[in-house]
């Protein structure tokens, strides 16, 4: 009994826990012409609510679901892969919120005309100031993309 007990209370519990709403993840849009064979990058910003910032370690990763059209050095990158500008507070490195991260892509050459979905998965944690609680966040983003036939 108690062990369900505590099972209910965890699951009741763990949304909380996780912190969605903490970090809002912003994505510059792609270019509207895609060319292919071209390469470009993708910037990414993570945006934490006022007393919050994105924890340095444990390192926020960046989960890039497999395509024919994006090829990417990595399909999981570390954050610590795109040099990241830091800030410190309190002998603890945290991301610094107005620098956004460039993850460097390609365009499949044969992939002209090609129409697709790039799914980014950011998880990471951040660090709540007025609780000095750390708490995890995940944000999945979509982008829809159009590669130039030309």
């Amino acid at each position: 009994m108690k062990r369900c007990l505590l099972f209910a209370l965890l699951l009741i519990l763990s949304p909380l826990l996780v912190g969605e709403e903490g970090v809002v993840l912003k994505v510059s849009p792609l270019p509207a012409k895609l060319l292919p064979g071209h390469g470009y990058s993708l910037r990414l910003s993570c945006q934490p609510s006022s007393g919050r910032l994105v924890n340095y370690y444990p390192l926020m990763t960046i989960t890039l679901e497999d395509s024919t059209v994006f090829r990417f050095p990595k399909r999981e990158i570390s954050v610590n892969d795109l040099d990241p500008k830091l800030i410190e507070r309190e002998g603890k490195k945290y991301l610094d919120p107005s620098q956004p991260l460039k993850v460097p892509f390609f365009i499949s050459s044969d992939s002209a005309g090609a129409e697709t979905t790039l799914k980014v998965t950011v998880n990471g944690f951040y660090t709540e100031f007025s609780s000095r609680l750390t708490l995890k966040f995940t944000q999945v983003v979509r982008l829809k993309a159009v590669v130039s036939k030309e």
